[in-house]
């Protein structure tokens, strides 16, 4: 398959380039450009990451 480059730190193990590159994307996703650095773009992301996984679970179904 694809060649491990990135390292998941929680999970601590290699994985494959694709699963990096998700993993990047998403990570990048939930940044905040109003108001960095304030609570409010820490609870803004946080309600971001909530409605997509509702969004997720309404659509798996």
């Amino acid at each position: 398959m694809a060649k491990t480059i990135g390292r998941d730190r929680k999970r601590g193990r290699v994985m494959e380039a694709r699963a990096f590159s998700n993993l990047m994307t998403r990570k990048r996703r939930f940044k905040v450009k109003t108001n960095s650095g304030t609570e409010d773009a820490w609870e803004e992301n946080r309600r971001k990451r909530r409605n997509k996984q509702e969004r997720k679970r309404r659509n798996n179904r």
